[in-house]
C-alpha cells in the first residue's frame, strides 16, 4: 500500500476483527518506517458474513461467494443487493433462509408497487383535474420528509438499513393513497415513483437505463400495446360477469383463468382481479416470475387434491 499512496493514505478497510493487534500494528510499523504522525486518516471496519448463524471460513466448510449463490440458490443480483442493504455494514450480517426471504419479499412488494404505478399512469392523464386535495398534500409531505430521513440515514456512516426502511415506508404510503376513493394526481405518483427509482438505482437495485420501476423485458411493453390489452382485459371481464350474473355457463370461467395464467405471462402480463365487480387491473412484469408464479400455484392445487 505505501508502494502506491506513499506515507498516508485516506481510508483503509478491513474485517472489524482486525482492529487490534493486526491494524495497530501496521499503523505502528508504517508510522515507523515513513516517520509520520498518522499513516491512516480513516479505518472502515467490516462486519463478518454469518452463514445460518455460523461465521463463513473455509474450516467450517461453509464458504460460499456470490456467484455460488447467483447459481446454485436461485438467488437474483438485486435480491443480494436488498439482503445486504437490509444490513448494517460495520455489524455480523446472517445469510439464512429468513434473511433471503425477507429480501425476496422487499423485492416483491416493489415490483408490486411500480406494477400499480403504471397502471394508475395509464391513459391521458392531462385530461384529469389537477388540483391538489388532501390526500395529495399528505402524501407530497411524506415525499418530502421522506427525502430528509434518507438524506440524513446515508450520511450517518451509510446507515443504508434507515435508508431503505423509510423508502418501503413511503412504499407503504403510497399504495394506501392509491387504494382511496380519490383519485391519484398524475403528476406527484409520478415523481414520488421517480425519487424512489432515482435511489434504488443508486443503491444497485435498478440498472441505470430503467425510466421507472424495475426493468421487466415484457413483450408487451410500449404504448402501441396499450389499447390491446385493454380491449382483451375488458372482453375478459364482460365473460366473466355474465358468467356470474346468469350463474352459468360456468365453463367460461376456467377459459378467463387460463388466459391469465396460461395465455398472458409469457407475453410479461399480469392480470390482477378485483373484488365487487370492480375492472380487472393488468401490469406489465417479468415473463419468467409470472411464469414461475402461474406454475406454483398449479402445483400447490395439485398437492391439495
Amino acid at each position: 500500500a505505501s508502494d502506491i499512496f506513499g506515507e498516508n493514505m485516506d481510508i483503509h478497510a478491513g474485517g472489524w476483527d482486525l482492529k487490534f493487534p493486526h491494524h495497530d500494528n501496521e499503523c505502528a510499523q508504517s508510522e515507523a518506517y515513513h516517520g509520520s504522525k498518522q499513516w491512516v486518516n480513516y479505518f472502515l471496519h467490516r462486519g463478518h458474513l454469518h452463514i445460518k448463524g455460523l461465521k463463513m471460513s473455509k474450516s467450517l466448510k461453509n464458504f460460499i461467494t456470490i456467484q455460488q449463490a447467483l447459481d446454485e440458490l436461485g438467488v437474483t443480483a438485486r435480491q443480494m443487493r436488498l439482503l445486504f442493504l437490509s444490513n448494517d455494514w460495520n455489524r455480523p450480517m446472517n445469510f439464512s433462509d429468513q434473511s433471503l426471504g425477507a429480501a425476496k419479499e422487499t423485492e416483491r412488494v416493489l415490483r408490486a408497487f411500480f406494477g400499480s404505478v403504471e397502471s394508475a399512469l395509464r391513459g391521458d392523464n392531462m385530461q384529469a383535474a389537477q388540483k391538489l386535495t388532501k390526500f395529495d398534500r399528505e402524501l407530497n409531505e411524506k415525499w418530502v420528509a421522506t427525502e430528509q430521513l434518507v438524506h440524513e440515514s446515508l450520511c450517518n456512516n451509510f446507515n443504508t438499513v434507515a435508508a431503505l426502511q423509510a423508502l418501503m415506508d413511503l412504499v407503504t404510503y403510497t399504495n394506501q393513497y392509491l387504494l382511496s376513493k380519490e383519485r391519484p394526481l398524475p403528476t406527484l405518483l409520478r415523481k414520488v415513483a421517480l425519487y424512489i427509482t432515482k435511489i434504488l438505482k443508486t443503491f444497485g437495485v435498478i440498472q441505470a437505463n430503467d425510466d421507472l420501476g424495475f426493468e421487466t423485458g415484457a413483450a408487451a411493453g410500449g404504448d402501441a400495446v396499450v389499447p390491446v390489452v385493454d380491449a382483451l382485459v375488458r372482453f375478459r371481464d364482460q365473460v366473466r360477469w355474465a358468467a356470474r350474473d346468469k350463474k352459468g355457463p360456468m365453463d367460461l370461467l376456467p377459459y378467463c383463468d387460463s388466459l391469465r395464467d396460461e395465455l398472458l405471462p409469457p407475453l410479461g402480463i399480469r392480470l390482477e382481479d378485483k373484488p365487487s365487480g370492480e375492472p380487472t387491473v393488468w401490469k406489465s412484469d417479468n415473463p419468467e416470475i409470472l411464469m414461475k408464479e402461474a406454475a406454483d400455484r398449479k402445483n400447490a392445487l395439485e398437492a391439495d387434491r
